[in-house]
C-alpha cells in the first residue's frame, strides 16, 4: 500500500501497556503484526514482552533498525516468542519490494538470534525479481536454523505489475538429491 499510495500511512497511536496488561491476561496466543507499521517500534517493545512472557507470542516484523544488543535483551526477557521476519528473497534482494530494507543486517539478527537458541522464521513472499531464488534461500535458512516459509501474495491487481511472479510457487519442502 505505502508503494501504491505514498503518503496514505499516518502515525497511530501506540496500544498502552495497560491495555497488553488486559489482553495478555485473556489470550494465551498473542500475534503482534503492524499492517502499516512494525510492532518493535512500539517505545515500550521490551514492557510489553515482559507483560507477555507467559504467553504464546508471535511477532511478525521486517525487523529493520534495533541493534543486535535490542534483539539480545528482547530474547532474554522471553524465550515463548516465535520470531516472524519478513525478508522477500534473498538478504541483498528484499530491498527491491521492502524499500529501505537492509536484508543483510535482518538476515544476521535472524541468524544471531537463531544462534541463541530463539525461534525464527523467514516469511518470504515470491515476486518476480526473487522467484528463482527460492532454493538457494530455503538452504540458507537451513544452514541457519531458520524456519522458512514460502508466501504467495495475493496482491496482484493488475495483470502486468512488476512484482507478479511468472507462475505459482507452492510452500514445499526442499528438494534434496
Amino acid at each position: 500500500m505505502r508503494q501504491k499510495f505514498p503518503g496514505l500511512h499516518k502515525r497511530g497511536k501506540d496500544i498502552s501497556l495497560d491495555s497488553i496488561h488486559k489482553i495478555s491476561k485473556t489470550f494465551k496466543n498473542l500475534l503482534f503484526c503492524g499492517q502499516m507499521g512494525d510492532p518493535i517500534y512500539h517505545p515500550k517493545f521490551h514492557q510489553i514482552l515482559e507483560i507477555c512472557k507467559d504467553n504464546n507470542v508471535q511477532v511478525s516484523t521486517a525487523g529493520q533498525g534495533k541493534s543486535i544488543e535490542w534483539w539480545e535483551e528482547a530474547l532474554f526477557i522471553s524465550k515463548n516468542v516465535h520470531w516472524i521476519f519478513g525478508l522477500d528473497g534473498l538478504p541483498h534482494q528484499s530491498h527491491q519490494y521492502r524499500i529501505g530494507q537492509d536484508g543483510e543486517k535482518v538476515f544476521e539478527v535472524m541468524s544471531h538470534l537463531s544462534d541463541l537458541g530463539g525461534d525464527v522464521e523467514w516469511q518470504y513472499i515470491v515476486f518476480k525479481y526473487n522467484q528463482d531464488s527460492i532454493e538457494e534461500a530455503r538452504n540458507l535458512a537451513e544452514e541457519n536454523n531458520i524456519q522458512f516459509t514460502l508466501i504467495e501474495s495475493s496482491r496482484w491487481d493488475q495483470p502486468y505489475d512488476k512484482y507478479k511472479p511468472d507462475r505459482h510457487y507452492k510452500n514445499r519442502p526442499p528438494v534434496h538429491g
